[in-house]
């Protein structure tokens, strides 16, 4: 390894998880910011469905060869084929969607929009997974889509088309995204990718044979210079998201529209008014109040299963049952609260659904805080039965 490269990694290896995740964050929205003004310089002079077959390829030619080197044939093996197809048709369709409004809307309006993603994805929970949202998320989205009218301004009597296209974007990518969540729970990621970049390449490249247009060297550059920044973009931000936690780094994640301001400003004289302003402060504090809800019940289902491990579930029948001998409530206690299966009940069947019919983690989570309560209740009594402590007695 050259004296150069290894003394880059000896010092990226000293940094701090922590800086280690803003650092890959803020590189990742840069190289997509980048890829953002591109495609909006190639959308003057090539169709949207020629410039996404070149994301889509040469992002799959970036990665393949780290993905054989790591994998070998192995990345190819799956027993879900169409479950990769229907996500790639889904991510291709997104993907296209949203090359046609960055082509047609200021730079700091199409990135604002892709922000409601995860407000979308709140309602895929809801009518795919069957998931219950609670007020405060439920709140947090409506406000989330009001920011979205208060951007596009349906009541000036022209509904922008482009807009319209931006926001089905944003939501087929939170579909895609939900479907990469069902797919990791037997998927590999090496194996979600390569299925992803193969198909997505193919799904692309029918369309845009009809509306070929002949590329000159500059052009086919620039379309290669698309498909590196989206897979180096893609791998940068999935790395953060694994190094550092959510609430650190998903507020970094709104740096794009900085960025996309000051390309919109150097590259294509666009200055944003003040209802994109309002608009994007709005869609930005509702999703990032999703991310800090979802950060806060995370943190809550760890500070319960630290309290006692979970216990198998007593309808098992195979499961250990609590001892209930004298010799064994003597030593630990009284069993009615000592016993982790009476207060992590909820929690447990909830975790044995979620594992036998694939739903999210959120099921998991909406137990916690019960499961919290019950056991502070469960202790609460044990101390009135108690009776007054030795100190008192003696007094």
């Amino acid at each position: 390894m050259p004296p150069l490269i290894s003394l880059a990694r000896t010092s990226w290896e000293a940094l701090p998880l922590s800086v280690r995740a803003v650092l890959l964050m803020v590189t990742g929205c840069l190289l997509f910011s980048i890829m953002g003004a591109l495609v909006k310089l190639l959308g003057q002079r090539l169709d949207s469905f020629q410039i996404a077959f070149f994301r889509c390829f040469f992002g799959f030619i970036a990665f393949l060869p780290f993905v054989l080197l790591k994998k070998g044939r192995r990345a190819f093996r799956t027993t879900h084929f169409y479950g990769h197809f229907l996500r790639a048709a889904i991510g291709v369709a997104a993907i296209i969607a949203g090359f046609y409004a960055t082509t047609r809307l200021p730079l700091t309006d199409s990135t604002a929009i892709s922000f409601t993603a995860p407000l979308f994805m709140i309602l895929t929970a809801i009518f795919l997974l069957g998931e219950k949202v609670r007020w405060r998320r439920g709140l947090a989205t409506v406000a989330g889509f009001i920011g979205v009218l208060v951007m596009v301004r349906p009541d000036s009597g022209t509904l922008d088309v482009a807009a319209m296209v931006g926001l089905f974007a944003a939501f087929l990518a939170a579909l895609s995204t939900t479907l990469i969540k069902r797919l990791s729970t037997t998927e590999a990621a090496l194996t979600i990718l390569v299925y992803f970049g193969l198909f997505s390449s193919i799904l692309t490249a029918i369309p845009a044979y009809f509306v070929w247009h002949p590329l000159t060297g500059d052009d086919f550059a620039q379309l290669a210079l698309v498909g590196a920044l989206g897979a180096v973009g893609q791998f940068c931000q999935v790395r953060a998201y694994a190094t550092g936690e959510l609430m650190a780094v998903a507020p970094i994640d709104y740096s794009r529209l900085v960025f996309a301001g000051i390309m919109g400003f150097l590259l294509f004289a666009e200055l944003p008014d003040r209802y994109t302003l309002v608009g994007a402060a709005i869609i930005v504090g509702s999703t990032l109040y999703i991310a800090y809800r979802e950060t806060y019940l995370s943190r809550t289902h760890r500070a319960v299963l630290a309290v006692r491990p979970i216990a198998a579930h007593p309808e098992d029948a195979d499961a250990p049952q609590p001892r209930s001998d004298a010799s064994a409530s003597d030593a630990v206690g009284p069993a009615n609260w000592r016993n982790p299966t009476l207060w992590t009940g909820p929690l447990i069947r909830s975790r044995r659904r979620s594992w036998r019919t694939g739903r999210s983690a959120s099921l998991i989570l909406r137990h916690a805080p019960a499961s919290a309560r019950r056991l502070r209740a469960i202790r609460s009594g044990h101390r009135k039965r108690a009776g007054p402590r030795q100190s008192e007695q003696i007094q």
